[in-house]
């Protein structure tokens, strides 16, 4: 019913082409430390350990995945190892049918937001690995409204993502 997928981030709902029109961004709540010491560039890894993502939304993994590691590459962060990493990039999405909100925050290191009976969500998450603490995290309501092809699952990836990251200090 639920997995950790790839060697990389997470995905969005209903298996194959799924959702029921395109859908909607709704809330996005942003979380981060008083403090950041994180000098540029920013070494983030991308670790199984840390990736959460339902049946539901299997089909959204790679998009999303993508779609967060060019968008901090864009902003100047370079992949490493989780070793050699300032910080290590969670992700994790449940559909609007899913039930696993304990599982993921479990996974993730934190605590899902309440959200509405018909909600899917995203959760972006950054953890200091030598402090063992969440920094920065970021966590997006999803509506889902109809089925969707790869390349639309792709652009509104990116988008959702790029809304997220755009919240980092600095």
């Amino acid at each position: 019913m639920v997995k950790a997928l790839l060697c990389a981030l997470l995905p969005l709902w209903l298996g194959g082409c799924s959702f029921s029109s395109t859908p909607k961004a709704g809330d996005l709540s942003v979380s981060a430390s008083a403090s950041w010491p994180y000098a540029a560039p920013v070494h983030y890894a991308l670790d199984e350990q840390y990736q959460f993502a339902s049946d539901e939304v299997e089909a959204w993994f790679e998009p999303v995945l993508s779609a967060v590691g060019s968008e901090l590459q864009r902003k100047g962060w370079q992949p490493a190892t989780v070793h050699d990493a300032n910080l290590v990039v969670a992700v994790g999405m449940l559909g609007p049918k899913d039930q696993d909100d304990a599982l993921m925050a479990e996974r993730l290191h934190i605590s899902v937001p309440k959200r509405a009976e018909d909600d899917g969500v995203l959760a972006l998450v950054l953890l200091d690995p030598h402090l063992n603490r969440v920094v920065w995290r970021a966590t997006l309501a999803l509506q889902p409204e109809g089925e969707v092809d790869d390349a639309t699952r792709q652009q509104l990836s990116q988008t959702w993502i790029a809304r997220m990251l755009a919240t980092l200090p600095r």
